[in-house]
């Protein structure tokens, strides 16, 4: 029976959080949840509370358990290709939805009959992926470089199921971001929308995985740290890997303007590695990258050595607001 939505939850060992992602769903009319626990250590205690939590709430789940570790993107492909729901939704085990949002999406959904979309988020209480209004993406490669951003958080992005069944996970391993490669897809074939309903808590307070388990043989083994500030660097591989493949697959040229946005987007980190005493190794490992940065990283990395992050945030703080304003009030 094919259901309206699919939520489509990771699991990598996480008990608590997952079902604290589970009793946080509001909303049950059509909807099936479908679990892909990717064979961590607490597999069976996992499944435990999986049929005791969804006994209890009367949930329609159906939970997959990996005979093997498939890692983080042939985990999503795993989700996608049991999910039974027209609609997919993916979810992650340390997030949570926000109350009455879900009735609200799913409203939306039948109304609208989208190829695919994404919705703002919550972080600490502040909104994210948060632009002025709801809109239209049109089809077509024109502008996607702007909707790579949109897919960095997968919690929360929505894809007509039979669009992305056939897309290929397995050679994105250890990319961490094959979300990326199929929001880019399917809007480029079809367009989609950004829904104006804050649907996630990102609280990403679980064990993370990355560079700690099988699959991740072979990756930057700075993933396994997510405070750390070479983390995002580690992650920033992966993106670049996946923004290549779009290209050499549609001909779509995004990575040249995606590096000369991520160069201007740099300082934030920049700044973080400088607090660390870390700037000079930051900065090296930066231009290691397999992209062609801007002149921005350098001249804040000068502006950095010579005044400081307290002097050097005074000074970017407004072009950084008028930047992010102009990337959030686009549409």
């Amino acid at each position: 029976m094919e259901h309206f939505l699919s939520i489509c939850i990771t699991s990598y060992n996480r008990v608590f959080e997952l079902e604290r992602t589970l009793r946080s769903i509001d909303y049950f009319d059509d909807v099936e949840i479908v679990i892909s626990e990717d064979c961590s250590p607490r597999r069976m205690e996992i499944k435990e509370m999986v049929e005791r939590v969804g006994a209890e709430l009367n949930l329609n789940i159906l939970l997959n358990l990996n005979e093997i570790n498939l890692g983080y993107d042939n985990n999503l492909g795993k989700l996608k290709e049991i999910a039974g729901g027209k609609y997919v939704l993916y979810m992650s085990d340390d997030d949570v939805f926000v109350p009455g949002a879900l009735e609200a999406l799913c409203k939306y959904l039948k109304s609208s009959d989208i190829a695919c979309g994404f919705t703002p988020f919550f972080v600490k209480g502040r909104l994210y992926r948060k632009y002025k209004k709801g809109f239209s993406v049109s089809s077509g490669l024109e502008g996607k470089e702007k909707n790579i951003y949109d897919a960095i958080l997968f919690s929360g992005l929505i894809f007509r199921n039979e669009l992305i069944k056939s897309i290929d996970s397995s050679r994105f391993r250890n990319c961490n971001y094959f979300q990326v490669y199929m929001l880019l897809v399917v809007l480029s074939q079809y367009g989609g929308e950004y829904i104006d309903i804050p649907l996630v808590d990102c609280i990403s307070d679980g064990e993370n995985a990355f560079g700690k388990v099988t699959s991740c043989d072979g990756a930057d083994t700075e993933m396994s740290d997510r405070k750390s500030i070479f983390a995002a660097l580690a992650l920033q591989k992966g993106l670049i890997k996946v923004i290549k493949m779009f290209d050499e697959d549609y001909n779509a040229g995004l990575l040249g303007i995606y590096s000369k946005n991520y160069s201007k987007t740099a300082f934030s980190h920049m700044c973080m590695a400088k607090n660390e005493g870390r700037l000079d190794e930051y900065y090296d490992k930066m231009h290691k990258l397999d992209i062609k940065l801007g002149v921005e990283p350098k001249l804040y990395y000068f502006m950095l050595k010579i005044l400081g992050v307290k002097v050097s945030t005074m000074i970017m703080s407004l072009p950084r607001k008028l930047y992010r304003n102009k990337r959030m009030n686009a549409v």
